[in-house]
């Protein structure tokens, strides 16, 4: 069983997290065959892996059937830090956007 989950990026992209290993969105497209939203993701790390994920009606991500994707395809150990690095740094970003504070006035200092 695989554990998937999109995280936004810091600059609005998404980022796919399938086993603790994180996937970058290379392009995506709706399939004509079954009308389904369609996505290609590559490793982040650049090794080479591959998966391709498909939209479920309530907005979230599962494996493809058509998908080839492996467990063992990685030539690099899962990186745990890195995903919990992500969604901190997102969490930072949404709140300062919503954020009431008086932001600083640059040159008074």
């Amino acid at each position: 069983m695989c554990s998937i989950e999109v995280i936004k990026s810091i600059h609005g992209g998404k980022v796919l997290s399938v086993n603790i290993f994180l996937y970058i969105l290379n392009k995506n497209y709706k399939r004509k065959r079954d009308d389904r939203n369609v996505f290609y993701w590559t490793c982040s790390t650049k090794c080479g892996a591959k998966i391709c994920t498909v939209e479920t009606s309530n907005g979230e991500h599962e494996i493809d059937e058509f998908s080839t994707f492996s467990e063992d395809q990685h030539s690099h150990a899962a990186d745990p830090i890195a995903i919990e690095a992500k969604k901190i740094k997102e969490n930072i970003k949404q709140q300062a956007l919503t954020s009431n504070v008086e932001k600083p006035i640059h040159g008074l200092f």
